[in-house]
């Protein structure tokens, strides 16, 4: 895990966690979390992070149980660095930003929800579901 305090005004520095939010949320001064990890697909169907759960299959809960997801507005913000399939019962290594103002980022008890998308038998709809593990470097 990295943690670097960093300049709105810096864009030259800006990863794709900050090209993915609105700029105009970043305040002045922020952090940005880098945790790297590798998720094991502990299923037997592929994970696709492009299309799971319209693109927000993680979920970062930190040990203040605040949850970052992509989905999220600053503060609240995570932004997963992979894009693609996951096969079942293999794994990949990959890093996430999170943006926050908080330079603690409480990383006791960090828990990441992984799910994945399936089509319930019968209907039309997504069915959602924990779909892997996930262990930190």
């Amino acid at each position: 895990m990295v943690i670097k305090k960093t300049d709105k005004r810096d864009t030259n520095d800006y990863t794709d966690a900050e090209e993915n939010i609105n700029k105009n949320e970043l305040p002045k001064e922020y952090y940005r979390v880098s945790l790297f990890y590798t998720i094991n697909n502990t299923t037997n169907r592929e994970i696709d992070t492009s299309s799971t759960n319209g693109g927000d299959y993680l979920k970062v809960i930190d040990g203040n149980n605040m949850t970052y997801s992509s989905s999220g507005t600053f503060g609240a913000y995570e932004f997963d660095n992979y894009l693609g399939k996951i096969e079942p019962h293999t794994s990949i290594k990959s890093s996430i930003e999170i943006l926050t103002s908080n330079k603690n980022f409480n990383l006791q008890n960090l828990r990441v929800v992984v799910d994945h998308t399936g089509v319930t038998p019968g209907t039309d709809s997504d069915d959602f579901a924990p779909g892997g593990t996930i262990t930190f470097k």
